[in-house]
């Protein structure tokens, strides 16, 4: 796996050992999280600030609402940060939709053409370049969620018309504050400067792998990470805020975004979805349905934490133009989400 797809993905397990590292570590109004008072809205901003401040240049948004009660924790929240592979959640909410209105099936067989090979995470690319490989939507579906597989989600997202449509579901829902725009193949390569994609039938896992090491070679202090940096301030595309995730989960939470069915298969892939930034500080029985993603300036995490008995949470956190290294935006990413819990179960949740 190249140094893209490791950042890309998300997905590497935090230890017990580092959690209670990084929560000695932390200042002492974030440490306080862990163990003693719960905040109220004011100290969790005061963390929140903490917590940014540990990550070298980073601008951190989190947003929060509590889906019994309403109430909600907001920190830079309404503002656009690159979404990543976040942006796979409402891609997969489209492909859901498409099958309960009964224009998709997800027992369908697709073809794996060399067209959709992606670069950055999963395994299509890597294990099936030769071609003669056929999935099912609900195939793709799991490799798009679970293990974050570009290939997959450029089949899906070609399926359901494109980033327009996937937007335009979006304001079907009532969710603002997130655009899907472009295939991952193309979001990498702006990226790159003078970097120029062949036409899309020229795309194969060759050209896959060439831009994934070119995006991994995009380093903090370089030229190019500068270029990455400058387009991605600039570029509105593929662009989500914290407040336009958790308007997005409240959706799917409150059967507006699919019917029970749909929303049933959505919930079980995202409980199995790889990565642990979000639930890594949360008490072991919080069930976590989310989706991570990565890139260049920074890690995201969005999803629901099921609190067994109690409430459920919607949270988003994501940052941009962090020049430190995964582990430590994925730490601040368990720091935040644990703030998160403590303030919004304060009065529900036993000490």
């Amino acid at each position: 796996m190249g140094p893209y797809n490791a950042v890309h993905m998300s997905a590497r397990l935090l230890s017990r050992r580092e959690v209670l590292v990084a929560a000695a570590a932390l200042p002492h109004g974030v440490a306080r999280a862990f163990g003693q008072a719960s905040p109220d809205d004011g100290e969790a901003s005061a963390r929140f600030r903490q917590i940014e401040a540990q990550l070298a240049g980073a601008r951190l948004g989190v947003s929060a609402l509590h889906l019994g009660n309403g109430r909600r924790l907001r920190y830079q929240a309404d503002e656009p940060y690159p979404m990543w592979s976040t942006y796979k959640i409402p891609i997969a909410l489209s492909v859901l939709k498409q099958v309960e209105a009964g224009t998709e099936r997800l027992d369908r067989m697709v073809t794996v053409d060399p067209r959709f090979f992606s670069s950055g995470s999963g395994i299509l690319t890597d294990f099936f370049s030769r071609g003669g490989l056929a999935l099912s939507v609900r195939n793709l579906l799991e490799l798009m969620i679970v293990v974050s597989d570009n290939t997959a989600t450029a089949i899906l997202l070609e399926s359901v018309g494109g980033g327009a449509a996937v937007t335009a579901d979006l304001r079907a829902m009532g969710v603002t504050g997130i655009r899907v725009d472009l295939p991952n193949m193309q979001r990498a390569a702006r990226l790159l400067p003078n970097y120029t994609l062949p036409p899309k039938e020229q795309w194969s896992a060759q050209l896959a792998w060439d831009v994934n090491a070119a995006l991994g070679a995009v380093r903090p202090g370089t030229s190019a990470w500068e270029y990455a940096m400058k387009v991605l301030a600039e570029d509105p595309r593929d662009q989500g805020s914290p407040d336009g995730f958790v308007s997005l989960l409240q959706a799917l939470y409150e059967h507006r975004a699919l019917g029970r069915a749909g929303e049933d298969v959505a919930l079980d892939i995202m409980r199995r979805c790889r990565g642990d930034a979000l639930r890594a500080m949360l008490p072991r029985d919080v069930v976590v349905a989310h989706k991570p993603g990565g890139g260049p300036g920074s890690n995201n995490d969005v999803g629901l934490l099921e609190v067994p008995g109690g409430p459920v949470l919607a949270v988003a956190v994501l940052m941009r133009n962090s020049t430190s290294s995964g582990a430590a935006n994925e730490r601040a990413i368990a720091m935040a989400s644990r703030v998160v819990f403590d303030t919004l179960t304060a009065r529900e949740t036993p000490r």
